[in-house]
Protein backbone atom coordinates (compact mmCIF):
# COMPACT_ATOMS: atom_id res chain seq x y z
CA UNK A 1 0.00 0.00 0.00
CA UNK A 2 2.69 2.61 0.76
CA UNK A 3 4.82 1.48 -2.32
CA UNK A 4 2.02 2.19 -4.84
CA UNK A 5 1.11 5.65 -2.52
CA UNK A 6 4.47 6.91 -3.47
CA UNK A 7 4.91 5.79 -7.07
CA UNK A 8 0.79 8.04 -7.26
CA UNK A 9 2.80 10.87 -5.51
CA UNK A 10 5.56 10.57 -7.55
CA UNK A 11 2.83 10.81 -10.81
CA UNK A 12 0.84 13.49 -9.47
CA UNK A 13 3.81 15.86 -8.04
CA UNK A 14 5.27 15.64 -12.21
CA UNK A 15 1.80 16.04 -13.56
CA UNK A 16 1.65 19.76 -11.12
CA UNK A 17 4.98 20.70 -12.34
CA UNK A 18 3.82 20.05 -16.14
CA UNK A 19 0.61 21.97 -15.81
CA UNK A 20 2.34 24.53 -14.06
CA UNK A 21 4.61 25.28 -16.71
CA UNK A 22 1.63 25.21 -18.93
CA UNK A 23 -0.30 27.82 -16.47
CA UNK A 24 2.64 30.48 -16.16
CA UNK A 25 2.83 30.69 -19.80
CA UNK A 26 0.84 33.51 -19.32
CA UNK A 27 1.13 33.31 -15.16
CA UNK A 28 3.54 34.79 -12.28
CA UNK A 29 5.32 32.15 -10.11
CA UNK A 30 3.60 33.80 -7.03
CA UNK A 31 0.32 33.41 -8.61
CA UNK A 32 1.03 29.55 -9.67
CA UNK A 33 1.50 29.34 -6.08
CA UNK A 34 -1.19 30.78 -4.85
CA UNK A 35 -3.88 29.04 -7.32
CA UNK A 36 -2.14 25.85 -6.19
CA UNK A 37 -2.63 26.86 -2.16
CA UNK A 38 -6.12 27.64 -2.56
CA UNK A 39 -7.10 24.61 -4.46
CA UNK A 40 -4.46 22.47 -2.11
CA UNK A 41 -6.41 23.48 0.68
CA UNK A 42 -10.03 22.67 -0.52
CA UNK A 43 -8.99 19.13 -1.76
CA UNK A 44 -6.79 18.72 2.36
CA UNK A 45 -10.38 19.60 3.75
CA UNK A 46 -12.52 17.15 1.70
CA UNK A 47 -10.22 14.62 2.67
CA UNK A 48 -10.70 15.43 6.19
CA UNK A 49 -14.33 15.42 5.80
CA UNK A 50 -14.28 12.43 4.15
CA UNK A 51 -11.99 10.08 6.66
CA UNK A 52 -13.23 12.09 9.32
CA UNK A 53 -10.60 13.62 10.92
CA UNK A 54 -11.86 17.27 11.24
CA UNK A 55 -11.82 16.74 15.31
CA UNK A 56 -8.13 15.54 14.85
CA UNK A 57 -7.03 19.79 14.98
CA UNK A 58 -8.31 19.83 18.85
CA UNK A 59 -6.08 16.68 20.00
CA UNK A 60 -2.78 18.11 17.93
CA UNK A 61 0.32 19.40 20.75
CA UNK A 62 1.34 22.82 20.26
CA UNK A 63 4.89 21.24 18.90
CA UNK A 64 2.92 18.85 16.25
CA UNK A 65 0.70 21.91 15.08
CA UNK A 66 3.86 24.61 14.87
CA UNK A 67 6.34 21.54 12.97
CA UNK A 68 3.40 20.72 10.51
CA UNK A 69 2.84 24.37 9.68
CA UNK A 70 6.19 25.52 9.44
CA UNK A 71 6.99 22.57 6.81
CA UNK A 72 3.84 23.20 4.85
CA UNK A 73 5.43 26.62 4.71
CA UNK A 74 8.86 25.68 4.04
CA UNK A 75 7.62 23.40 1.03
CA UNK A 76 4.49 25.19 -0.29
CA UNK A 77 5.66 28.92 -0.06
CA UNK A 78 9.67 28.82 -0.25
CA UNK A 79 10.41 25.49 -1.76
CA UNK A 80 7.25 25.57 -4.21
CA UNK A 81 8.17 29.49 -5.59
CA UNK A 82 11.45 28.65 -6.48
CA UNK A 83 10.50 25.41 -8.33
CA UNK A 84 8.33 27.45 -10.45
CA UNK A 85 10.02 30.17 -11.16
CA UNK A 86 12.89 27.10 -11.98
CA UNK A 87 10.21 25.17 -14.26
CA UNK A 88 9.64 28.71 -16.00
CA UNK A 89 13.46 29.29 -17.10
CA UNK A 90 14.53 25.01 -17.61
CA UNK A 91 11.29 23.37 -17.99
CA UNK A 92 9.52 21.08 -15.68
CA UNK A 93 11.53 17.68 -16.58
CA UNK A 94 14.94 19.83 -15.34
CA UNK A 95 13.56 21.33 -12.59
CA UNK A 96 12.33 17.86 -10.84
CA UNK A 97 15.40 16.16 -11.59
CA UNK A 98 17.76 19.15 -9.99
CA UNK A 99 14.97 19.09 -7.08
CA UNK A 100 16.00 15.46 -6.37
CA UNK A 101 18.98 17.17 -4.15
CA UNK A 102 16.64 17.60 -1.80
CA UNK A 103 18.15 14.03 -0.63
CA UNK A 104 21.09 15.51 -0.50
CA UNK A 105 20.32 18.04 1.80
CA UNK A 106 17.90 16.19 4.26
CA UNK A 107 21.11 13.78 4.45
CA UNK A 108 23.46 17.29 5.48
CA UNK A 109 20.36 18.16 7.75
CA UNK A 110 20.60 14.95 9.47
CA UNK A 111 24.37 14.94 10.49
CA UNK A 112 24.16 18.99 10.98
CA UNK A 113 20.83 18.57 13.24
CA UNK A 114 20.13 15.09 14.26
CA UNK A 115 23.78 13.96 14.90
CA UNK A 116 23.42 11.22 12.02
CA UNK A 117 27.08 9.33 10.48
CA UNK A 118 28.09 10.28 7.15
CA UNK A 119 29.38 7.28 6.03
CA UNK A 120 31.44 6.14 3.00
CA UNK A 121 28.08 5.12 0.96
CA UNK A 122 26.75 8.10 1.57
CA UNK A 123 29.49 10.55 0.51
CA UNK A 124 29.75 8.75 -2.83
CA UNK A 125 26.02 9.21 -3.17
CA UNK A 126 26.81 12.65 -2.66
CA UNK A 127 29.30 12.34 -4.97
CA UNK A 128 26.82 11.33 -7.91
CA UNK A 129 24.21 13.44 -6.76
CA UNK A 130 27.04 16.83 -7.25
CA UNK A 131 28.38 15.54 -10.42
CA UNK A 132 24.88 14.94 -12.03
CA UNK A 133 23.84 18.47 -11.53
CA UNK A 134 27.66 19.82 -12.95
CA UNK A 135 26.80 17.82 -16.13
CA UNK A 136 23.60 19.05 -16.59
CA UNK A 137 25.03 22.49 -16.31
CA UNK A 138 26.85 21.98 -19.60
CA UNK A 139 24.22 20.88 -21.66
CA UNK A 140 24.02 23.45 -23.78
CA UNK A 141 27.51 23.83 -24.31
CA UNK A 142 27.40 20.20 -25.65
CA UNK A 143 24.13 21.09 -27.67
CA UNK A 144 26.01 24.15 -29.31
CA UNK A 145 28.72 22.18 -29.94
CA UNK A 146 26.68 19.53 -31.91
CA UNK A 147 25.06 21.78 -33.86
CA UNK A 148 28.26 23.31 -35.15
CA UNK A 149 29.43 19.57 -35.91
CA UNK A 150 26.31 19.25 -37.67
CA UNK A 151 25.32 22.15 -39.53
CA UNK A 152 28.80 24.67 -39.50
CA UNK A 153 28.87 27.36 -37.26
CA UNK A 154 26.73 29.76 -38.84
CA UNK A 155 24.07 27.23 -38.69
CA UNK A 156 23.85 27.04 -35.22
CA UNK A 157 24.02 30.74 -34.58
CA UNK A 158 20.59 30.55 -36.17
CA UNK A 159 17.60 31.34 -33.26
CA UNK A 160 15.16 28.52 -33.00
CA UNK A 161 11.65 29.05 -31.86
CA UNK A 162 11.59 30.42 -27.66
CA UNK A 163 11.14 27.04 -25.53
CA UNK A 164 12.33 27.18 -21.87
CA UNK A 165 15.09 24.52 -23.49
CA UNK A 166 16.67 27.78 -25.30
CA UNK A 167 16.34 30.35 -22.00
CA UNK A 168 19.31 31.07 -19.65
CA UNK A 169 19.72 28.25 -17.44
CA UNK A 170 21.76 29.02 -15.25
CA UNK A 171 19.69 30.80 -12.66
CA UNK A 172 17.09 28.30 -13.30
CA UNK A 173 19.50 25.84 -12.01
CA UNK A 174 20.24 27.74 -9.03
CA UNK A 175 16.58 28.02 -8.40
CA UNK A 176 15.95 24.37 -8.93
CA UNK A 177 18.66 23.11 -6.24
CA UNK A 178 18.05 26.13 -3.97
CA UNK A 179 14.33 24.44 -3.98
CA UNK A 180 16.00 20.84 -3.20
CA UNK A 181 17.05 23.01 -0.17
CA UNK A 182 13.77 23.58 0.85
CA UNK A 183 12.30 20.42 0.43
CA UNK A 184 14.80 18.95 2.10
CA UNK A 185 14.62 21.17 4.93
CA UNK A 186 10.66 20.04 4.77
CA UNK A 187 11.53 16.56 5.52
CA UNK A 188 13.08 16.88 8.42
CA UNK A 189 10.15 19.01 9.72
CA UNK A 190 7.07 16.44 7.78
CA UNK A 191 9.01 14.01 9.91
CA UNK A 192 9.24 15.43 12.80
CA UNK A 193 5.55 16.36 12.48
CA UNK A 194 4.47 12.88 12.07
CA UNK A 195 5.14 11.54 15.52
CA UNK A 196 3.29 14.12 17.03
CA UNK A 197 0.26 13.98 14.86
CA UNK A 198 -2.54 11.74 14.07
CA UNK A 199 -2.77 11.91 10.73
CA UNK A 200 -1.24 12.09 7.66
CA UNK A 201 -4.41 13.92 6.22
CA UNK A 202 -4.31 16.19 9.69
CA UNK A 203 -0.56 17.27 8.97
CA UNK A 204 -1.19 17.58 4.98
CA UNK A 205 -4.42 20.09 6.22
CA UNK A 206 -2.26 22.21 8.83
CA UNK A 207 1.01 22.38 6.56
CA UNK A 208 -1.35 23.35 3.82
CA UNK A 209 -3.25 26.45 6.20
CA UNK A 210 -0.30 27.64 7.59
CA UNK A 211 1.79 27.83 3.71
CA UNK A 212 -2.16 29.37 2.40
CA UNK A 213 -0.96 32.30 5.56
CA UNK A 214 1.57 33.08 4.98
CA UNK A 215 1.37 33.29 0.80
CA UNK A 216 -1.38 35.36 1.00
CA UNK A 217 0.24 37.74 3.00
CA UNK A 218 3.47 37.68 0.64
CA UNK A 219 0.39 38.24 -2.46
CA UNK A 220 -1.18 40.95 -0.64
CA UNK A 221 2.24 42.67 -0.26
CA UNK A 222 2.95 41.92 -3.80
CA UNK A 223 -0.42 43.62 -4.91
CA UNK A 224 -0.50 40.60 -6.47
CA UNK A 225 -4.81 40.05 -6.32
CA UNK A 226 -5.26 42.02 -9.13
CA UNK A 227 -3.63 39.65 -11.38
CA UNK A 228 -5.59 36.56 -9.79
CA UNK A 229 -9.09 38.20 -10.67
CA UNK A 230 -7.64 39.12 -14.50
CA UNK A 231 -5.88 35.75 -14.81
CA UNK A 232 -6.37 34.14 -18.41
CA UNK A 233 -9.07 31.13 -18.13
CA UNK A 234 -6.80 28.72 -19.67
CA UNK A 235 -3.83 29.68 -17.38
CA UNK A 236 -6.12 29.50 -14.42
CA UNK A 237 -7.56 25.90 -15.25
CA UNK A 238 -4.10 24.55 -15.60
CA UNK A 239 -3.06 25.31 -12.29
CA UNK A 240 -5.88 24.79 -10.74
CA UNK A 241 -5.39 21.22 -11.96
CA UNK A 242 -2.04 21.47 -10.73
CA UNK A 243 -3.28 22.06 -7.15
CA UNK A 244 -5.55 19.24 -7.82
CA UNK A 245 -2.71 16.88 -8.33
CA UNK A 246 -0.18 18.56 -5.84
CA UNK A 247 -2.82 17.97 -2.98
CA UNK A 248 -3.83 14.65 -3.62
CA UNK A 249 0.23 13.69 -4.07
CA UNK A 250 0.83 15.68 -0.84
CA UNK A 251 -1.69 13.48 0.98
CA UNK A 252 -0.09 10.12 -0.66
CA UNK A 253 3.27 10.73 0.13
CA UNK A 254 2.39 11.58 3.96
CA UNK A 255 0.13 8.60 4.03
CA UNK A 256 2.78 6.26 2.59
CA UNK A 257 4.91 6.98 5.36
CA UNK A 258 2.29 5.45 7.72
CA UNK A 259 2.68 2.54 5.60
CA UNK A 260 5.95 1.66 4.88
CA UNK A 261 9.72 3.15 5.61
CA UNK A 262 10.66 6.40 4.79
CA UNK A 263 14.33 4.51 2.54
CA UNK A 264 11.82 2.87 0.41
CA UNK A 265 8.83 5.71 0.13
CA UNK A 266 11.59 8.43 -0.91
CA UNK A 267 13.17 6.09 -3.89
CA UNK A 268 9.96 5.18 -5.03
CA UNK A 269 9.18 8.85 -5.02
CA UNK A 270 11.81 9.77 -6.92
CA UNK A 271 9.92 8.00 -10.28
CA UNK A 272 8.69 11.56 -10.55
CA UNK A 273 11.49 12.95 -12.86
CA UNK A 274 10.92 9.69 -14.97
CA UNK A 275 6.93 10.97 -15.53
CA UNK A 276 7.97 14.32 -16.18
CA UNK A 277 10.11 12.76 -19.10
CA UNK A 278 7.85 10.82 -20.38
CA UNK A 279 4.48 13.19 -20.13
CA UNK A 280 6.08 16.41 -20.94
CA UNK A 281 7.16 16.22 -23.95
CA UNK A 282 3.14 15.40 -25.01
CA UNK A 283 1.66 17.99 -23.29
CA UNK A 284 4.00 20.45 -23.78
CA UNK A 285 5.44 19.51 -27.48
CA UNK A 286 8.29 21.62 -28.86
CA UNK A 287 8.40 23.44 -25.03
CA UNK A 288 9.95 20.55 -23.23
CA UNK A 289 13.13 18.28 -24.45
CA UNK A 290 14.40 15.20 -22.96
CA UNK A 291 18.15 15.25 -24.07
CA UNK A 292 21.18 12.72 -23.67
CA UNK A 293 22.59 14.92 -21.34
CA UNK A 294 19.23 15.20 -19.43
CA UNK A 295 18.62 11.33 -19.18
CA UNK A 296 22.51 11.20 -17.97
CA UNK A 297 21.84 13.83 -15.48
CA UNK A 298 18.97 12.20 -14.06
CA UNK A 299 20.81 8.89 -13.71
CA UNK A 300 23.77 10.09 -11.98
CA UNK A 301 21.74 12.24 -9.91
CA UNK A 302 18.71 9.42 -9.49
CA UNK A 303 21.40 6.97 -8.43
CA UNK A 304 23.18 9.08 -6.14
CA UNK A 305 19.68 10.18 -4.03
CA UNK A 306 19.20 6.51 -3.83
CA UNK A 307 22.78 5.27 -2.67
CA UNK A 308 22.22 8.05 0.07
CA UNK A 309 18.67 6.56 0.68
CA UNK A 310 19.86 2.88 1.18
CA UNK A 311 23.33 3.79 2.75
Amino acid sequence: MGELLAVAAGLCFSLNSILTQRGMRQATASAGVMVNLLVNNLVFGLFLVVTSNTGGLLTLSREGLLLAASGGVVANVLGRTLNYLAVARIGSARAIMLSLTQTLFALVFGVLLLGEVLNITSLVGLVLVVFGVYWLSGEKARQKGEKARQKGEMAAAIEEPNTVFQRPSSVGMLLAVTSGLAYGGADLLRKLSLTESPSAVLTSAVGGLGALAVQSLVFTLQKGWRELVGMDREAFLNLALAGVTSGVAIIALNTALGFAPVVIVNALYNTRVWFAMAIGPVLLGGEERVTGTLVWSTLFILAGALIVIFG
